[in-house]
C-alpha cells in the first residue's frame, strides 16, 4: 500500500540580511557555532524523517501481513486501531490500549473520541469524516488522554479501507519528538538573540573593536574606532587601515601583530605610540590586544583587536612619576633624620641626613631589611616597629643608641605608620634626630645649675651664718640698753636715758638694714613666699606709721592717714610685706623730710578682670624732693638719687628696691612723682580681697602688760619656771637678766641634750630654745621632747630663740613642734607677751 508523504515542518527561515551585512555581520565565532546548531537540527530533522518513513513501512507491510504477522501487531511499536464511521474502537493492538493506559477490552466498543483531548476533538472528527468522506489517507497531530489523568502528544496516520465501512490508523507517541523540536526552535530563538546582543556589546562596547583581514582591509568596526580614529563607522568598513593611520605607525602595529598572522598567537596588552588623523599633531599611547581568526583547518584569515586609549592615564602615570621625584627629592633633601619602611620592614626611601646619621653613606639601603642593615638591632625596637606597623604611634625624647664602635649616642625619635590611599596601613616613617651634643650640652648645664645652686646655697648659708653672727651680738646689745633704759641698774638722768636711746636707735637702724640685706637676697633667690590672711587695713597703716613716732616727735613733723570712701578696712592679703612696703615709704618720706607732714591715703582702684578689687596706696611728702635726671635710679639695689645724700641721711639704697619687688611679687605696680625742693610722692596699686566677716582680735594674742607686777600675779605663790637652753654665754646671761627682772624664775642649758635632760625632771613651765646649739641643736631636742610627751602625756610650751630670720626658718622650727618663733635681737616687750600668751593656754 502506498502512502502520501506530508512534511510537517515549516519553511525554512530566510536568511537576514541584516545578520550578515556590514553593520550586522556576526562573529566568526558565533557565525561557526550557529551552523553547528543548524547542521544539528538538520541532523535530527532527517532522524525524524527517516523514523517516521520507516514506521510508515512497518505499517503497510504490518497491514498487508495482518494475518500472518498477527503476534507482531500486537507488539508493534505504534499503537493499532480500527474505527468506523462513528468512531467506535473496533479493534487495536496491544500497543494501542498501552499508550491510552487500559485495558483492550475496555477500549473495544469505546468512542475513541472520548480519548482526544478537548481541544482538539472537532478538529479529529473532521479528520474522521474527510478519511471516510474523501475514501484517502490522511495524518494528524493531536493530543490523547492517558489514564489515569495523563496527556501526550500523538500522530495520527489514517488509511479508509475498502470495504467502506471501517478505517484503520496508526497512533505514534510524538511527544519526544515535540520536546525535540520546541528545543531547537527556542536554541534558535536564543542564538538568534544572543546575536543581536553581541552585536550590541561590539557596537557599543567602551573600548575600539575591529576586525581586519589579510590585507587590511576592516571587515568590522565598532562606534568607539571610529570615535578614536575621528571618521564616521561606514568609513571603516571595506575601507583600507591605510586610510584612517599614517604608514609609520601601520608599520609599526604590523611589527606588533607578526605573531597573530604568522604563529597564529594572541598578542596581550602592547602599548602603541602614535597619532590619528583626528589629532594628527598630538601624541596617543593606546593599549592593544590582537587575537587570530582561522578556518576550521586552522587558516588564520583575519585578526581582532581591542584597543583603549590609555593617553590620559600615561599623563596621570607621569604627573604621579613627577610627585614622586618631587617627594622623594623633597625626602631625601629634609634636614632630619626620616626614613619610610613598607610592611616588611624593608627602606623605601631615606633622608640623606638619615644615610649620615647611621653612618650609611656608602650603601644602598632602599629596598633591604632594615633588620639587615642593622643585623643586631635590640627587641625592644622590634616590638616598637610591630606596635606601630598595627596602627600604633610611639615617641621619646631622649634615648641611648648603641653605635657600631661601641660609642652611645643620644637620639629623640617618633614613629608612626603611614597609610595606603585605601586606609591600609603600609608601613611606617621614623624620624630621628641625634641630641648627642645638645645632651651634652644639658648635662653641662645641669652641671652648672648644680654648681649655681650649690653656690646659692653657700650664700644662703653665708647669709644665715652672718644673720646669725650679726644678730646674736645686737640681741645682747639691745638687751642690755632696753634693761638700762627700763630702770634694771637703777633711775637715769635725763642725759644718760639720752645717750643710751640714741645708742638704741643706732643698734636698730642696724638691724633694719641686716634685714633689707636679707629680704633683698630672699626676693632674688626666688625663695620670698606670699601669705594672704585676713587683717585690718587702718591698723597696718597706724603700725607702720607708729613705728616712726620717735622720729616724728623729734622732727615735729605731722604724719597722718586718709581711708577713702568704698575702701573696706578689712581684707585678705600678706599684711607683713604690706606693712614692710609701707614702712620703706614712710621711712623714707620722714627721713627726707625737715619740716611739713607726711600723707598715706588709700583709695579704690580698677577692678582686675577675675573681678578682684584692686587699691591704690600714695605717701606723700614735703621734703627735699628728687631732680629729674635721678629718677631713674631710685628702685635700683644700692642706689641713691644722690651719693652725698647717703653720707648725710643713711641708708643703704635697698628699701625702694625691695619694696618695688614686693609690690609685683604680690600682683601691684609701683610708680613715683616728685619735684626737686617740693616734695615727693610714690604710689602703689595692690589687689586685695574682702573679708567676708569683720576681723575679731583673738583673747590669746592680746598683749600681755610687762610690768613686773603682772608676770608675778601669774601666779601668786610660785613664779613660772623657765628653762633657757643657749649655747652663747652672753645671750643667755641676757635673757635671764631680762626673765628675772620681769618675775620669772629661770634655769639654763647649755646644749640641746642638756636642755632633753632637764626636761625630764619636770619641774619648767616654759623652754625658751635655741636653735643652733652644740651636740644636739634646739630642731632635734625639740622633737626628742615632742616624742617622750606621747609616752608620758603633756605639752610643755617651747619658745624658738634663733638669729635666723628666714621664713624657713620659722617654717622648720614650727614643724618640728615648738608653739612660738622668736628672732634675736629680742623685743623685751614682745618677748614677755609671748611668754605670757603660751602660758595662758
Amino acid at each position: 500500500m502506498q502512502y502520501e508523504k506530508k512534511h510537517r515542518y515549516g519553511p525554512q527561515r530566510e536568511k537576514k540580511k541584516g545578520l550578515w551585512d556590514g553593520q550586522h555581520h556576526p562573529s566568526p565565532a558565533a557565525t561557526a557555532e550557529r551552523q553547528r546548531l543548524l547542521r544539528e537540527l538538520q541532523s535530527q530533522q532527517k532522524s525524524l524523517e527517516l523514523r517516521i518513513d520507516e514506521l510508515r513501512s512497518e505499517k503497510e507491510e504490518l497491514t498487508a501481513a495482518v494475518q500472518r504477522y498477527m503476534s507482531l501487531y500486537d507488539y508493534a511499536p505504534v499503537g493499532y486501531f480500527t474505527l468506523g464511521r462513528d468512531g467506535i474502537v473496533r479493534g487495536l493492538n496491544l500497543t494501542g490500549a498501552l499508550l491510552l493506559g487500559m485495558e483492550r477490552s475496555v477500549l473495544l466498543g469505546s468512542n475513541f473520541n472520548d480519548y482526544v483531548n478537548e481541544a482538539n476533538r472537532q478538529s479529529f472528527a473532521e479528520f474522521l469524516a474527510n478519511i471516510f468522506d474523501a475514501e484517502s489517507k490522511d495524518s494528524l497531530e493531536l493530543t490523547l488522554t492517558k489514564e489515569p489523568d495523563r496527556q501526550f502528544d500523538a500522530q495520527i496516520e489514517a488509511i479508509w479501507c475498502e470495504e467502506g465501512r471501517e478505517c484503520r490508523f496508526a497512533v505514534i507517541d510524538i511527544t519526544k519528538r515535540r520536546q525535540l523540536e520546541y528545543l531547537s526552535k527556542t536554541s534558535e530563538e536564543q542564538l538568534h538573540k544572543q546575536f543581536e546582543e553581541l552585536g550590541q556589546l561590539y557596537h557599543y562596547a567602551p573600548v575600539a573593536l575591529f576586525v581586519l583581514d589579510r590585507d587590511l582591509i576592516f571587515l568590522r568596526a565598532n562606534a568607539r574606532l571610529a570615535e578614536t580614529n575621528g571618521m564616521p563607522l561606514e568609513a571603516h568598513l571595506g575601507h583600507s587601515l591605510y586610510d584612517m593611520l599614517p604608514v609609520e605607525m601601520i608599520e609599526k602595529l604590523k611589527m606588533v601583530w607578526a605573531p597573530v598572522f604568522e604563529r597564529g598567537e594572541a598578542v596581550l596588552d602592547v602599548e602603541v605610540p602614535g597619532h590619528t588623523r583626528k589629532l594628527p599633531g598630538v601624541s596617543r599611547h593606546w593599549l592593544a590586544s590582537f587575537f587570530p581568526i582561522k578556518t576550521e583547518e586552522g587558516e588564520v584569515i583575519a585578526v581582532a583587536g581591542a584597543v583603549q586609549d590609555i593617553t590620559d592615564r600615561k599623563q596621570m602615570e607621569e604627573e604621579l612619576r613627577g610627585s614622586e621625584e618631587k617627594f622623594r627629592f623633597l625626602f631625601e633633601n629634609i634636614p632630619a633624620a626620616v626614613a619610610m619602611f613598607d610592611r616588611d620592614m624593608r627602606y623605601i626611601v631615606t633622608s640623606r641626613r638619615w644615610l649620615a646619621s647611621y653612618g650609611l653613606d656608602e650603601q644602598v639601603v632602599t629596598g633591604r631589611s632594615h633588620y639587615d642593615v642593622f643585623p643586631d638591632i635590640p627587641e625592644r625596637w622590634k616590638e616598637i616597629h610591630k606596635r606601630c606597623l598595627e596602627g600604633a604611634s610611639e615617641q621619646c625624647e631622649e634615648d641611648p643608641f648603641p653605635r657600631r664602635d661601641g660609642s652611645i649616642d643620644w637620639v629623640r625619635w617618633d614613629v608612626r605608620p603611614w597609610h595606603e590611599s585605601q586606609g591600609k596601613i603600609g608601613g611606617i616613617i621614623m624620624f630621628t634626630e641625634v641630641i648627642t651634643e645638645r645632651k651634652l650640652r644639658e648635662q653641662e648645664l645641669l652641671q652648672a645649675r648644680q654648681a649655681a645652686e650649690a653656690a646659692s646655697m653657700a650664700k644662703s648659708r653665708f647669709l644665715a651664718n652672718m644673720s646669725h653672727e650679726l644678730r646674736t651680738p645686737i640681741h645682747g646689745f639691745l638687751g642690755v640698753l632696753q634693761l638700762l633704759l627700763g630702770g634694771y641698774a637703777g633711775p637715769l638722768e635725763p642725759k644718760q636715758r639720752d645717750l643710751l636711746a640714741k645708742a638704741d636707735k643706732a643698734a636698730r637702724s642696724l638691724l633694719l638694714i641686716i634685714s633689707d640685706i636679707l629680704d633683698l637676697s630672699k626676693i632674688e633667690a626666688g625663695k620670698l613666699s606670699i601669705t594672704e590672711r585676713r587683717f585690718s587695713l587702718s591698723e597696718c597703716i597706724s603700725e607702720s606709721i607708729d613705728f616712726f613716732s620717735a622720729e616724728t616727735q623729734h622732727k615735729g613733723l605731722e604724719v597722718s592717714y586718709i581711708i577713702g570712701g568704698g575702701v573696706p578696712d578689712n581684707l585678705i592679703g600678706d599684711p607683713l610685706r604690706l606693712r614692710q612696703v609701707l614702712v620703706n615709704l614712710i621711712g623714707n618720706a620722714i627721713k627726707f623730710t625737715e619740716q611739713g607732714s607726711v600723707l598715706v591715703q588709700v583709695i579704690p582702684g580698677e577692678k582686675q578682670p577675675t573681678g578682684k578689687p584692686v587699691y591704690s596706696f600714695s605717701i606723700t611728702d614735703t621734703g627735699i624732693g628728687i631732680p629729674d635726671d635721678k629718677k631713674d635710679l631710685l628702685f635700683r639695689p644700692f642706689s641713691q638719687a644722690d651719693d652725698s645724700e647717703t653720707r648725710r641721711y643713711g641708708g643703704t639704697g635697698l628699701g625702694l628696691a625691695i619694696s618695688k619687688q614686693l609690690v609685683e611679687i604680690m600682683g601691684g605696680t609701683i610708680s613715683c612723682k616728685s619735684k626737686e625742693g617740693e616734695g615727693s610722692s610714690f604710689y602703689f596699686t595692690l589687689p586685695l580681697g574682702e573679708a567676708e566677716e569683720s576681723l575679731k582680735v583673738d583673747d590669746s594674742i592680746q598683749a600681755a602688760p610687762t610690768e613686773t607686777v603682772l608676770a608675778r600675779s601669774y601666779v601668786s605663790d610660785k613664779p613660772p619656771f623657765i628653762l633657757i637652753a643657749e649655747d652663747d654665754i652672753l645671750a643667755c646671761d641676757l635673757i635671764k637678766e631680762i626673765l628675772t627682772w620681769e618675775g620669772f624664775k629661770t634655769d639654763i642649758a647649755r646644749s640641746g641634750s642638756e636642755a632633753v635632760q632637764k626636761y625630764e625632771n619636770g619641774l619648767y613651765d616654759l623652754i625658751i630654745m635655741d636653735v643652733q646649739m652644740p651636740h644636739m641643736d634646739g630642731i632635734s631636742a625639740t622633737k626628742v621632747i615632742r616624742e617622750k610627751e606621747k609616752s608620758v602625756g603633756g605639752r610643755i610650751p617651747i619658745v624658738a630663740m634663733t638669729a635666723h630670720a628666714f621664713d624657713e626658718d620659722r617654717e622648720r622650727c614650727l614643724a618640728a613642734g615648738m608653739d612660738a618663733y622668736l628672732t634675736k635681737p629680742l623685743d623685751t616687750q614682745k618677748g614677755v607677751e609671748v611668754i605670757l600668751n603660751l602660758m595662758k593656754k
